[in-house]
Protein backbone atom coordinates (compact mmCIF):
# COMPACT_ATOMS: atom_id res chain seq x y z
CA UNK A 1 0.00 0.00 0.00
CA UNK A 2 1.22 3.49 -0.65
CA UNK A 3 2.78 5.74 1.71
CA UNK A 4 -0.11 8.30 2.13
CA UNK A 5 -2.44 5.43 2.14
CA UNK A 6 -1.39 4.79 5.64
CA UNK A 7 -3.63 6.67 7.56
CA UNK A 8 -6.89 4.73 8.62
CA UNK A 9 -10.39 6.11 10.65
CA UNK A 10 -12.34 4.27 13.06
CA UNK A 11 -14.32 1.46 10.99
CA UNK A 12 -11.97 0.98 8.49
CA UNK A 13 -11.15 -2.39 7.53
CA UNK A 14 -7.54 -4.04 6.75
CA UNK A 15 -6.24 -6.79 5.57
CA UNK A 16 -2.73 -8.09 7.21
CA UNK A 17 -0.84 -11.10 5.48
CA UNK A 18 -4.84 -12.07 4.39
CA UNK A 19 -6.75 -11.82 7.22
CA UNK A 20 -8.97 -9.35 7.92
CA UNK A 21 -9.41 -6.75 10.29
CA UNK A 22 -11.87 -4.26 12.08
CA UNK A 23 -10.37 -0.38 13.27
CA UNK A 24 -12.04 -0.37 16.52
CA UNK A 25 -9.56 3.00 17.69
CA UNK A 26 -6.45 4.34 17.40
CA UNK A 27 -4.06 6.35 19.53
CA UNK A 28 -1.90 8.95 18.14
CA UNK A 29 1.58 8.95 20.25
CA UNK A 30 4.56 11.65 20.60
CA UNK A 31 7.72 10.45 21.44
CA UNK A 32 9.16 12.39 24.24
CA UNK A 33 13.00 12.09 22.85
CA UNK A 34 12.84 12.88 19.47
CA UNK A 35 9.21 14.77 18.62
CA UNK A 36 8.31 12.28 16.22
CA UNK A 37 4.49 10.50 16.27
CA UNK A 38 3.04 7.14 15.24
CA UNK A 39 -0.07 5.93 15.56
CA UNK A 40 -1.50 2.37 17.14
CA UNK A 41 -4.93 1.38 15.76
CA UNK A 42 -6.32 -1.23 17.45
CA UNK A 43 -7.89 -4.20 15.49
CA UNK A 44 -10.46 -6.88 16.37
CA UNK A 45 -9.94 -9.86 13.97
CA UNK A 46 -13.01 -10.47 11.95
CA UNK A 47 -12.38 -14.35 12.51
CA UNK A 48 -11.94 -14.97 16.51
CA UNK A 49 -12.36 -11.35 17.74
CA UNK A 50 -9.13 -11.36 19.40
CA UNK A 51 -7.66 -7.88 19.20
CA UNK A 52 -4.55 -6.97 18.00
CA UNK A 53 -2.36 -3.71 17.72
CA UNK A 54 -0.70 -2.21 14.39
CA UNK A 55 1.31 0.43 14.92
CA UNK A 56 2.52 2.64 11.72
CA UNK A 57 4.93 5.22 11.30
CA UNK A 58 4.68 6.97 8.42
CA UNK A 59 7.72 8.94 8.62
CA UNK A 60 10.25 6.35 8.75
CA UNK A 61 7.98 3.72 7.11
CA UNK A 62 7.94 1.51 10.27
CA UNK A 63 5.15 -1.12 10.72
CA UNK A 64 4.69 -3.78 13.32
CA UNK A 65 1.66 -5.83 14.24
CA UNK A 66 1.63 -6.91 18.24
CA UNK A 67 -0.54 -9.23 20.09
CA UNK A 68 -1.05 -8.72 24.60
CA UNK A 69 0.86 -11.54 26.35
CA UNK A 70 2.00 -11.70 30.06
CA UNK A 71 5.06 -11.37 32.37
CA UNK A 72 6.64 -14.89 31.50
CA UNK A 73 7.75 -13.19 27.95
CA UNK A 74 10.68 -11.70 30.37
CA UNK A 75 12.30 -15.35 30.08
CA UNK A 76 12.07 -15.17 26.65
CA UNK A 77 14.10 -12.22 26.82
CA UNK A 78 17.55 -13.55 28.12
CA UNK A 79 16.68 -17.32 27.08
CA UNK A 80 16.43 -16.29 23.27
CA UNK A 81 19.17 -13.97 23.11
CA UNK A 82 16.84 -10.69 22.61
CA UNK A 83 18.55 -7.51 22.80
CA UNK A 84 17.24 -3.95 23.90
CA UNK A 85 16.44 -1.51 20.44
CA UNK A 86 14.75 1.36 21.95
CA UNK A 87 13.67 2.63 25.15
CA UNK A 88 12.19 6.25 26.18
CA UNK A 89 8.99 8.03 26.94
CA UNK A 90 6.07 8.69 24.99
CA UNK A 91 2.75 11.00 25.26
CA UNK A 92 -0.49 10.19 24.29
CA UNK A 93 -1.27 13.41 21.97
CA UNK A 94 -4.78 12.20 19.82
CA UNK A 95 -7.18 9.19 20.51
CA UNK A 96 -10.23 8.22 18.75
CA UNK A 97 -12.71 5.13 19.36
CA UNK A 98 -12.50 2.69 21.80
CA UNK A 99 -9.27 3.11 23.46
CA UNK A 100 -8.67 3.41 26.91
CA UNK A 101 -6.06 6.87 27.49
CA UNK A 102 -6.40 10.13 28.02
CA UNK A 103 -4.64 12.97 26.82
CA UNK A 104 -1.18 13.56 27.89
CA UNK A 105 -0.91 10.32 29.04
CA UNK A 106 2.31 9.02 29.01
CA UNK A 107 4.13 5.62 28.55
CA UNK A 108 7.56 4.43 29.64
CA UNK A 109 8.52 1.86 26.87
CA UNK A 110 11.09 -0.56 26.23
CA UNK A 111 11.80 -2.71 22.86
CA UNK A 112 13.68 -5.96 22.40
CA UNK A 113 14.35 -8.05 19.22
CA UNK A 114 15.85 -11.33 18.67
CA UNK A 115 18.71 -12.26 16.53
CA UNK A 116 16.97 -12.41 13.29
CA UNK A 117 15.81 -8.73 14.33
CA UNK A 118 12.25 -10.09 13.14
CA UNK A 119 10.19 -10.80 16.26
CA UNK A 120 9.84 -8.14 18.96
CA UNK A 121 8.73 -8.18 22.40
CA UNK A 122 7.75 -5.08 24.13
CA UNK A 123 7.17 -3.54 28.00
CA UNK A 124 5.29 -0.67 28.49
CA UNK A 125 5.41 0.87 32.41
CA UNK A 126 1.93 2.64 32.72
CA UNK A 127 1.16 4.96 36.04
CA UNK A 128 -1.22 1.92 37.17
CA UNK A 129 0.59 -1.00 35.81
CA UNK A 130 3.12 -3.19 32.95
CA UNK A 131 2.14 -4.34 30.01
CA UNK A 132 3.93 -7.12 27.90
CA UNK A 133 3.24 -7.76 24.13
CA UNK A 134 5.16 -9.73 21.42
CA UNK A 135 4.53 -9.12 17.98
CA UNK A 136 6.33 -9.04 14.25
CA UNK A 137 7.43 -6.62 12.03
CA UNK A 138 5.32 -5.92 8.98
CA UNK A 139 6.38 -4.85 4.66
CA UNK A 140 4.00 -1.88 3.79
CA UNK A 141 2.80 -4.27 0.90
CA UNK A 142 1.75 -6.82 3.78
CA UNK A 143 -1.09 -3.96 4.69
CA UNK A 144 -4.23 -3.62 2.39
CA UNK A 145 -6.96 -1.50 2.85
CA UNK A 146 -10.26 -3.31 2.74
CA UNK A 147 -14.15 -1.39 2.72
CA UNK A 148 -15.91 0.55 4.97
CA UNK A 149 -17.40 -1.88 7.48
CA UNK A 150 -19.12 0.39 9.88
CA UNK A 151 -19.28 4.05 10.85
CA UNK A 152 -21.11 3.93 14.18
CA UNK A 153 -17.93 3.87 16.60
CA UNK A 154 -16.91 7.33 18.28
CA UNK A 155 -16.93 10.09 16.03
CA UNK A 156 -13.91 11.25 17.59
CA UNK A 157 -12.65 11.46 21.16
CA UNK A 158 -15.16 12.23 24.29
CA UNK A 159 -15.46 15.73 23.55
CA UNK A 160 -17.14 14.63 19.79
CA UNK A 161 -19.27 11.59 21.30
CA UNK A 162 -21.22 11.57 24.75
CA UNK A 163 -20.52 7.96 24.94
CA UNK A 164 -18.19 6.83 27.43
CA UNK A 165 -18.08 3.13 26.49
CA UNK A 166 -15.08 1.72 26.34
CA UNK A 167 -13.30 -2.02 25.50
CA UNK A 168 -11.32 -3.94 27.83
CA UNK A 169 -8.28 -5.52 25.89
CA UNK A 170 -8.20 -9.47 26.41
CA UNK A 171 -5.14 -10.93 27.26
CA UNK A 172 -3.47 -13.17 24.94
CA UNK A 173 -0.58 -16.34 25.80
CA UNK A 174 3.40 -15.74 24.04
CA UNK A 175 3.48 -17.73 21.08
CA UNK A 176 5.76 -18.25 18.44
CA UNK A 177 2.77 -17.87 16.38
CA UNK A 178 2.74 -14.07 16.54
CA UNK A 179 5.93 -13.15 15.07
CA UNK A 180 6.56 -12.43 11.41
CA UNK A 181 8.93 -10.69 9.07
CA UNK A 182 9.65 -6.77 8.89
CA UNK A 183 12.33 -3.99 9.80
CA UNK A 184 11.39 -1.72 12.55
CA UNK A 185 10.48 -1.24 15.79
CA UNK A 186 7.60 0.92 17.74
CA UNK A 187 5.21 0.80 20.58
CA UNK A 188 1.96 -1.20 21.65
CA UNK A 189 -0.31 0.01 23.99
CA UNK A 190 -3.31 -1.08 25.99
CA UNK A 191 -5.32 0.06 28.03
CA UNK A 192 -7.49 -0.19 31.35
CA UNK A 193 -9.77 2.76 32.72
CA UNK A 194 -8.83 4.21 36.09
CA UNK A 195 -8.87 8.33 35.43
CA UNK A 196 -12.73 8.61 36.88
CA UNK A 197 -11.50 8.14 40.55
CA UNK A 198 -8.85 10.54 39.82
CA UNK A 199 -11.20 12.84 38.06
CA UNK A 200 -13.43 13.15 40.72
CA UNK A 201 -10.78 13.49 43.49
CA UNK A 202 -9.25 16.66 41.57
CA UNK A 203 -12.13 18.24 39.91
CA UNK A 204 -12.51 20.68 42.93
CA UNK A 205 -8.68 21.28 42.99
CA UNK A 206 -9.26 22.02 39.27
CA UNK A 207 -11.81 24.18 39.22
CA UNK A 208 -10.64 26.35 42.13
CA UNK A 209 -7.17 26.93 40.77
CA UNK A 210 -7.52 27.48 37.23
CA UNK A 211 -8.37 30.65 36.81
CA UNK A 212 -5.54 31.51 38.48
CA UNK A 213 -3.54 29.36 36.41
CA UNK A 214 -4.83 30.68 33.03
CA UNK A 215 -4.20 34.18 34.14
CA UNK A 216 -0.72 33.43 34.26
CA UNK A 217 -0.43 31.61 31.10
CA UNK A 218 -2.96 33.07 29.05
CA UNK A 219 -0.15 34.98 26.46
CA UNK A 220 1.81 31.69 26.50
CA UNK A 221 2.46 31.64 22.71
CA UNK A 222 2.66 28.83 20.07
CA UNK A 223 4.60 28.99 17.20
CA UNK A 224 2.30 27.66 15.29
CA UNK A 225 3.75 27.53 11.65
CA UNK A 226 7.00 25.95 12.84
CA UNK A 227 4.73 23.84 14.76
CA UNK A 228 2.99 22.48 11.65
CA UNK A 229 5.95 22.47 9.26
CA UNK A 230 7.73 20.01 12.36
CA UNK A 231 4.88 17.43 12.36
CA UNK A 232 5.18 14.35 9.39
CA UNK A 233 1.95 14.25 8.70
CA UNK A 234 1.89 17.64 6.77
CA UNK A 235 3.69 18.32 3.50
CA UNK A 236 4.43 21.31 2.27
CA UNK A 237 2.55 22.53 -0.94
CA UNK A 238 3.40 26.04 -0.99
CA UNK A 239 3.36 29.74 0.13
CA UNK A 240 1.58 32.74 -0.42
CA UNK A 241 2.36 36.42 -0.51
CA UNK A 242 0.48 39.09 1.16
CA UNK A 243 -0.46 41.77 -1.67
CA UNK A 244 -0.19 44.44 1.22
CA UNK A 245 3.06 43.97 3.10
CA UNK A 246 5.28 41.59 0.78
CA UNK A 247 7.48 40.49 3.89
CA UNK A 248 4.19 38.48 5.02
CA UNK A 249 3.54 34.94 3.75
CA UNK A 250 1.11 32.05 4.93
CA UNK A 251 2.39 28.70 4.41
CA UNK A 252 0.24 25.67 2.71
CA UNK A 253 0.39 22.20 3.65
CA UNK A 254 -1.92 19.09 2.24
CA UNK A 255 -2.85 15.96 5.04
CA UNK A 256 -4.31 12.60 4.31
CA UNK A 257 -6.31 12.26 6.61
CA UNK A 258 -10.39 14.83 6.93
CA UNK A 259 -10.92 18.32 7.85
CA UNK A 260 -11.79 16.94 11.01
CA UNK A 261 -9.13 15.01 12.30
CA UNK A 262 -6.78 17.54 10.73
CA UNK A 263 -8.16 20.15 12.40
CA UNK A 264 -7.49 18.16 16.08
CA UNK A 265 -4.15 17.85 15.49
CA UNK A 266 -3.59 21.48 15.25
CA UNK A 267 -5.66 22.30 18.18
CA UNK A 268 -2.93 19.81 19.36
CA UNK A 269 -0.41 21.28 18.71
CA UNK A 270 -1.33 25.16 19.44
CA UNK A 271 -2.50 24.03 22.93
CA UNK A 272 -3.29 26.87 25.56
CA UNK A 273 -2.53 29.80 22.65
CA UNK A 274 -5.86 29.02 20.84
CA UNK A 275 -8.23 32.00 21.37
CA UNK A 276 -10.89 30.98 18.88
CA UNK A 277 -11.71 28.56 16.90
CA UNK A 278 -15.30 27.56 14.65
CA UNK A 279 -16.54 25.56 12.09
CA UNK A 280 -17.64 26.68 8.74
CA UNK A 281 -21.43 25.00 8.30
CA UNK A 282 -21.47 25.50 4.82
CA UNK A 283 -18.51 23.77 3.90
CA UNK A 284 -16.91 22.36 6.75
CA UNK A 285 -13.74 24.29 7.00
CA UNK A 286 -12.81 25.36 10.44
CA UNK A 287 -10.50 28.42 11.35
CA UNK A 288 -8.52 28.48 14.09
CA UNK A 289 -7.09 31.31 15.60
CA UNK A 290 -4.70 31.67 18.12
CA UNK A 291 -2.92 34.52 19.80
CA UNK A 292 -0.43 35.17 16.66
CA UNK A 293 -1.20 32.74 14.16
CA UNK A 294 -4.31 32.21 11.59
CA UNK A 295 -5.23 28.65 10.29
CA UNK A 296 -7.92 27.44 8.16
CA UNK A 297 -8.01 23.58 7.66
CA UNK A 298 -10.47 23.09 4.55
CA UNK A 299 -11.58 21.28 1.18
CA UNK A 300 -9.81 22.31 -1.61
CA UNK A 301 -11.08 22.86 -5.26
CA UNK A 302 -9.23 19.53 -5.96
CA UNK A 303 -10.95 17.65 -2.98
CA UNK A 304 -7.93 17.37 -0.93
CA UNK A 305 -7.85 18.64 2.86
CA UNK A 306 -5.11 21.79 2.79
CA UNK A 307 -4.38 23.71 5.94
CA UNK A 308 -3.37 27.41 5.56
CA UNK A 309 -1.42 29.00 8.12
CA UNK A 310 -0.07 31.91 9.03
CA UNK A 311 1.05 35.13 11.30
CA UNK A 312 -2.04 37.25 11.75
CA UNK A 313 -0.17 39.93 10.60
CA UNK A 314 -0.76 38.45 7.23
CA UNK A 315 -3.95 38.36 7.16
CA UNK A 316 -3.99 41.61 8.26
CA UNK A 317 -1.93 42.52 5.32
CA UNK A 318 -3.74 40.27 2.33
CA UNK A 319 -6.85 40.08 0.21
CA UNK A 320 -5.99 36.66 -1.12
CA UNK A 321 -8.29 33.78 -0.41
CA UNK A 322 -6.50 30.65 0.67
CA UNK A 323 -5.14 28.56 -1.78
CA UNK A 324 -7.42 26.70 -3.92
CA UNK A 325 -10.63 26.99 -1.54
CA UNK A 326 -13.53 27.71 -3.37
CA UNK A 327 -15.25 31.59 -3.08
CA UNK A 328 -17.48 30.66 0.02
CA UNK A 329 -14.72 29.13 1.58
CA UNK A 330 -12.39 32.44 1.18
CA UNK A 331 -15.02 34.62 2.08
CA UNK A 332 -15.60 32.48 5.40
CA UNK A 333 -11.55 32.53 6.20
CA UNK A 334 -12.16 36.41 5.98
CA UNK A 335 -14.91 37.24 7.59
CA UNK A 336 -14.11 34.81 10.13
CA UNK A 337 -10.67 36.66 11.10
CA UNK A 338 -12.79 40.41 10.55
CA UNK A 339 -15.44 38.82 13.35
CA UNK A 340 -12.97 37.37 15.98
CA UNK A 341 -9.07 38.88 14.84
CA UNK A 342 -8.81 42.31 13.52
CA UNK A 343 -10.23 44.71 15.82
CA UNK A 344 -7.48 43.75 18.00
CA UNK A 345 -5.07 43.21 15.42
CA UNK A 346 -5.88 46.71 14.08
CA UNK A 347 -5.04 48.35 17.64
CA UNK A 348 -1.88 46.40 17.25
CA UNK A 349 -0.12 46.86 13.93
CA UNK A 350 -2.42 49.93 12.45
CA UNK A 351 -1.30 51.55 9.66
CA UNK A 352 -3.13 50.44 5.69
CA UNK A 353 -4.45 46.84 5.74
CA UNK A 354 -6.05 44.49 3.52
CA UNK A 355 -9.91 45.18 5.41
CA UNK A 356 -9.90 49.01 4.93
CA UNK A 357 -12.34 48.59 2.28
CA UNK A 358 -14.02 45.37 3.77
CA UNK A 359 -17.35 45.32 3.29
CA UNK A 360 -18.48 41.46 3.60
CA UNK A 361 -19.46 41.90 7.07
CA UNK A 362 -19.25 39.28 9.69
CA UNK A 363 -19.93 35.88 10.71
CA UNK A 364 -22.40 34.42 13.29
CA UNK A 365 -20.23 32.90 15.86
CA UNK A 366 -20.46 29.75 18.08
CA UNK A 367 -19.07 30.08 21.39
CA UNK A 368 -19.98 26.23 22.33
CA UNK A 369 -19.18 24.61 18.57
CA UNK A 370 -17.41 20.63 19.29
CA UNK A 371 -13.87 22.33 18.24
CA UNK A 372 -14.18 24.44 21.47
CA UNK A 373 -15.22 22.16 23.57
CA UNK A 374 -12.05 19.72 21.79
CA UNK A 375 -9.76 23.02 22.26
CA UNK A 376 -11.19 23.42 26.10
CA UNK A 377 -10.38 19.98 27.02
CA UNK A 378 -6.49 20.16 25.98
CA UNK A 379 -6.43 23.39 27.64
CA UNK A 380 -7.90 21.44 31.02
CA UNK A 381 -5.33 18.68 30.70
CA UNK A 382 -2.34 21.29 30.36
CA UNK A 383 -4.11 22.66 33.98
CA UNK A 384 -3.85 19.46 35.47
CA UNK A 385 -0.22 18.12 34.29
CA UNK A 386 1.40 21.92 34.97
CA UNK A 387 -0.28 21.34 38.42
CA UNK A 388 1.24 17.67 39.47
CA UNK A 389 4.56 18.73 37.48
CA UNK A 390 5.07 20.67 40.96
CA UNK A 391 4.65 17.29 43.05
CA UNK A 392 7.10 14.40 43.04
CA UNK A 393 4.96 11.99 41.19
CA UNK A 394 4.24 10.98 37.56
CA UNK A 395 1.58 12.26 35.95
CA UNK A 396 1.53 9.61 33.57
CA UNK A 397 -0.61 6.42 32.93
Amino acid sequence: MAKGNMCFGVGDRIRINGRSYLIDGYINFLNVADDCNWTEYKLIDENNQVIKWLSVDIAYSEYALYTQSSSQVEQHIKQYGYKEVDRGTAKVMDFKGNVDVAYSDKVSFTEYEDATEEKIIGIEMWEDEVEYSTGYYLDEEEIERGPVAYSNVSNGNSIFDSSSNRSDYSSHNYSSNDYGRGNSVNLNPYRKIILFVAAFIGIGILISIAGSIFAGNSHKKVDLSSAIQRDSRFTYVTSMTADIDNNQKADVYQVDTTVEDAAKIILLLAGESVENVDENAEDGSVAIITNSHYCLVYTSEENTTLVQVSTRKYVYSSRHRPYHSYLHTGSFYRSYYYTTGYNDDYNHYKGVNAFDDYTDGTVSTNSNNRYKQYSDTIKQESVAARQSSGGGTSSGK
